[in-house]
């Protein structure tokens, strides 16, 4: 016989073996289980294919570009500190604004929210450019109550709220144009953004 054909028999047979094994291996195995009893769990009672909506992974699961708000749970004690508004400094500008999810009946959306430079581009018919970094930019204080925040201390510039998730992050549109919701902050000035509808 050639050296190859020996050396193809004896792969085959090792194969062979450790398949027969395996398959011995995986029936024993399955007989100790069905001797053994096991008393219902809340996760072994889950039903088959698990709901999308309820798991870890469905942060972008609806149907909009904006992730989900947030699930936080909190103490009747932080529910009922009201986010306070700041007066504005001579050097400084105050935001403030409440963020919601839903058109027809809007609830509170509860998220990790920045501020974002805007940058002009130099050619006009351009959205402007959002420089942000979640390790620099002011973040707001939210209620998660009723959705309002605010960002306290900010210079003069134009800026964009952006929505922080660790997957992503998402510059809030403007409703009306479809564009980056832009404003312009000055200083000494409080700038109320109303009501932010998130689809």
């Amino acid at each position: 016989m050639k050296p190859y054909s020996i050396l193809s028999n004896l792969v085959v047979t090792l194969i062979f073996i450790l398949l027969a094994g395996c398959n011995l291996l995986g029936s024993q195995a399955g007989n100790e289980e069905g001797n053994q009893q096991t008393a219902p769990t809340e996760s072994n009672n889950q039903p088959y294919p698990i709901d999308s909506t309820e798991s870890e992974d469905a942060e972008f699961s609806n149907n909009s570009h904006y992730p989900l708000p947030a699930t936080r749970e909190t103490s009747e004690e932080s529910a009922q500190i009201p986010i306070i508004i700041p007066t504005p400094s001579s050097k400084t500008g105050v935001i403030t604004g409440k963020l919601l999810s839903g058109v027809s009946d809007p609830q509170p959306f509860i998220t990790d929210l920045y501020l974002g430079h805007a940058i002009q581009p130099d050619q006009p018919g351009y959205d402007p450019i959002i420089s942000f970094s979640e390790d620099s930019d002011p973040k707001a204080d939210q209620d998660p109550i009723t959705g309002e925040f605010v960002l306290s201390g900010i210079e003069p510039g134009t800026y964009a709220l952006v929505i922080w998730t660790p997957v992503a992050s998402t510059v809030i549109r403007d409703q009306n144009t479809g564009g980056f919701l832009l404003f312009e902050v000055e200083e000494g000035t409080l700038i109320d953004l109303g009501d932010i509808i998130i689809p």
